[in-house]
């Protein structure tokens, strides 16, 4: 076999592309030029492979790691890496080291190589530098330079955009249904889908687009905005984009996974196993607030919300300190009476007239809020700026009206001290004819709430 031969050989063996005839022919090749057996540069070239082609490793991995990587590779794809294995270490430091050279010399760099490339395609699908898109009964296996994998599903368009100057990167998802894989990185994986938005740093989630863009986690998390509503999404979860009627509020609507396995089924066409990722998405365990309270359910109504199990309870962060109210409707429980405790701590103010409290909803998600405000500044002005426990007992009367019977507040730190009770007697647009839902506003702040508890009251 001439240079040249070779040559295009080892370049095809970077790109995954060598058919098991051509690895037999490479391999023996090899074996017969001993003089590339140079373990150090071995290293130096395994490194450089992995790079390339197996970056969710890590830069640093050893030559064992990438040996394992290669072999599994050789049993689940037929393209005799096993065979190159099986040859021992002299062979494999000295197809390493005539890699390097290639590498070094003659290809060009990790950079300058193709962004991505397809696995497999089914059915028609169109190509381009930035683009892929499927037709009618048309899928596709598309795998990224950085690890990065993504299927399409038929009737699917997505637009690649470049790297934005921070090093994250931002796709379009135009139409149709995505499921992708991405080893953890270091900059944000953005999906632009409609009008929501999914950060990715590393996780395996489906993405479905339409009037109601929706986003399943299968593993990770994944940050979920829409319009003025943001929130963590868990592995074991599904958000909802929700439009309001009226066109001008949106909210995110989150609830246990609820794809069904022939859902899936496009996946499989694909050779993208998911029985057991979607059982291990199913029984994924899902921070509760209380047994009374499900925070497996919530309604983003606005804010950057996100929900953390902690022990057998759940802090709930409103991290937006933008000007406005920020609220979060949780769980299905409904109450006619009962007294709701928790405590929160304020993490930054963004205007003077702050505040923090519980909000009352129905089943048609009108709500009301009741929020403390002045006896909270003076706290604060006095120096308590901790943690801030709260009692609220709450009725809704015959008349629909909603009466507060106790409302206390008062720093963990200190003594508890009672406030008056207070009765809202508002609008009577505000009169709730259903048992009330539970939910946080934070006004013009930033806050975590944590130790939430709610019993009925006799």
């Amino acid at each position: 076999m001439n240079s040249s031969r070779l040559l295009q050989l080892a370049s095809r063996f970077i790109a995954n592309d060598l058919s098991r005839t051509e690895t037999n022919q490479m391999s023996r090749a090899l074996a017969a030029n001993p003089g590339f057996a140079d373990e150090l540069r071995c290293q130096v070239a395994m490194d450089s492979m992995m790079r390339i082609r197996f970056s969710n490793i890590g830069e640093r991995a050893s030559w064992a790691s990438v040996a394992r990587r290669l072999s599994e590779e050789a049993q689940g794809r037929r393209i005799g890496f096993g065979r190159i294995l099986r040859l021992g270490l002299p062979l494999a430091a000295a197809a390493a080291a005539l890699l390097v050279a290639v590498r070094l010399f003659l290809l060009p760099g990790p950079d300058a190589l193709p962004e991505f490339r397809i696995v497999q395609q089914i059915g028609p699908v169109t190509v381009t530098e930035s683009s892929v898109i499927t037709g009618p009964d048309a899928y596709c296996h598309v795998a990224f330079r950085d690890g990065t994998v993504l299927a399409l599903d038929q009737r699917t368009d997505m637009r690649f955009g470049d790297a934005n100057e921070d090093g994250s990167k931002t796709w379009t998802h135009a139409s149709g249904r995505i499921y992708v894989a991405t080893p953890l990185r270091a900059h944000a994986l953005a999906i632009r889908s409609g009008d929501a938005r999914f950060e990715i740093l590393g996780t395996r989630l489906e993405i479905g687009h339409g009037p109601v863009p929706r986003v399943s986690v299968f593993e990770g998390k994944v940050h979920a905005a829409y319009g003025e509503a943001a929130i963590l999404v868990h592995a074991g979860q599904t958000a909802r984009m929700t439009p309001l009627a009226d066109g001008r509020r949106r909210f995110i609507d989150m609830q246990p996974i609820d794809i069904a396995d022939n859902a899936l089924a496009w996946l499989r066409k694909l050779e993208i196993p998911m029985d057991e990722t979607l059982a291990l998405a199913q029984s994924a365990p899902s921070p509760i607030v209380h047994p009374q309270i499900d925070s497996r359910h919530a309604l983003v109504l606005s804010g950057e919300w996100r929900i953390d199990a902690v022990n057998d309870n759940a802090a709930i962060r409103q991290r937006s300190a933008r000007p406005g109210e920020h609220m979060i409707q949780l769980g299905h429980a409904r109450w006619d009476r009962a007294l709701l405790t928790y405590k929160f701590r304020i993490d930054k103010i963004s205007a003077p007239d702050y505040g923090v409290g519980a909000l009352f909803y129905d089943e048609t998600r009108a709500y009301h809020s009741f929020t403390s405000k002045r006896g909270l500044r003076e706290y604060r002005e006095a120096g308590h700026t901790g943690w801030m426990v709260v009692r609220q007992e709450f009725e809704r009367m015959p008349n629909g009206r909603i009466v507060l019977r106790l409302w206390e507040l008062w720093p963990e730190e200190a003594p508890r001290k009672k406030s008056s009770a207070k009765d809202w007697l508002g609008d009577p647009s505000y009169l709730f004819k259903t048992p009330l839902g539970i939910g946080f506003v934070a006004e013009n702040c930033s806050v975590e709430f944590a130790d939430i508890e709610i019993r009925p009251v006799r």
